[in-house]
């Protein structure tokens, strides 16, 4: 059986390697501001967390690259980034 530290350190990994492949396709710079820092991937249209959602996470038509002082501008109280 798989300990739970493996399985953290192994999912902390797998989502790093998710969040470079995205911040890649997404062009690697804030959509908003231009600047290449502090990025973040967040959602025009909320998601919830939930796996029956998961596809809607990498929706290409709902995502978009933000850096944190845009996506912290924006007034989206339910704000879900990766």
């Amino acid at each position: 059986m798989i300990s739970k530290q493996l399985s953290n350190a192994y999912n902390r990994g797998y989502k790093a390697g998710v969040r470079r492949i995205v911040i890649a396709w997404l062009g690697g710079k804030c959509q908003e501001c231009g600047t290449t820092e502090n990025l973040e991937i967040g959602h025009i249209k909320p998601v919830e967390r939930q796996w029956r959602h998961y596809t809607d996470w990498l929706d290409r038509d709902n995502v978009k690259l933000v850096c944190t002082s845009c996506n912290q501008g924006e007034e989206n109280g339910r704000r879900r980034t990766i």
